[in-house]
């Protein structure tokens, strides 16, 4: 035997394998040609189908991204007029505090202690009546 006998008898019996394939799988004539050009058609319909459905997905996920950024932009701008007020208020009482930290260490005159011993415990002096007025 040859040395390539065995190469060109695979080559050849791969060749007729893959001809018989083509031949079955393919019809030849005029409706072949017809099948060749409504398949091609049929894919570009595909194609153009599952571009319009990429198209419409993509369209969806950007309304649904702007609509939440959105109302992530009104929730900020909501917690930041909270925060604004919040911040006036703690310097109101910040004030406040050291208004009341000034006039603990002043001592009280006589009126303002008078004013606390009647109003806080409804004291009076000996002499005095006092009048509550009926609810």
């Amino acid at each position: 035997m040859p040395p390539g006998f065995f190469v060109k008898k695979l080559e050849k019996s791969y060749c007729s394998a893959y001809y018989k394939k083509r031949r079955r799988s393919r019809p030849s004539g005029k409706g072949a040609v017809l099948a060749a050009l409504g398949h091609s058609v049929r894919r570009k319909k595909a194609n153009r189908r599952s571009l319009i459905l990429v198209a419409l997905v993509a369209v969806v996920l950007v309304v649904f991204l702007s609509v939440g950024i959105i109302s992530l932009q009104r929730e900020n701008a909501r917690l930041a007029e909270s925060r604004d007020a919040l911040k006036e208020n703690v310097e109101a009482e910040l004030e406040k505090n050291e208004e009341l930290k000034e006039n603990k260490d002043a001592p009280l005159s006589d009126e303002e202690i008078e004013d606390i011993a009647r109003d806080r415990f409804g004291l009076a002096y000996p002499d005095e009546i006092i009048l509550v007025p009926e609810e």
